[in-house]
C-alpha cells in the first residue's frame, strides 16, 4: 500500500505562495547545517520575514508528515 498526498502538498504550496519552488527528490540537503548566522538580522530581513507565515507552513507540513509521509519528519524537525 502507498499514501501520498499529492494534493494536499500543492494546495499547501499554493496557500503559502511556495508554487514557484524548486521540487527534490530528497527532503533535505545531505550534511545540511542550519546556524544562528543565517537568520534574518537587518530591519529589512526582519521585515520580510514577517510577511512569511512561518509557523502555519511548518504546521501544515507537519500534518502532512505525520498522517502520511514518514520519509521527511527529519528536515521538518531541523526547521521548525
Amino acid at each position: 500500500m502507498i499514501l501520498h498526498q499529492i494534493n494536499y502538498i500543492k494546495i499547501i504550496l499554493t496557500h503559502f505562495n511556495f508554487e514557484s519552488i524548486n521540487l527534490a527528490m530528497t527532503p533535505m540537503e545531505v550534511g545540511l547545517k542550519l546556524i544562528k548566522k543565517q537568520a534574518p538580522t537587518t530591519i529589512q530581513e526582519l521585515k520580510e520575514m514577517k510577511k512569511i507565515p512561518y509557523q502555519n507552513t511548518i504546521g501544515s507540513l507537519m500534518h502532512y508528515m505525520v498522517c502520511t509521509c514518514l520519509d521527511i519528519p527529519f528536515a521538518i524537525g531541523m526547521i521548525y
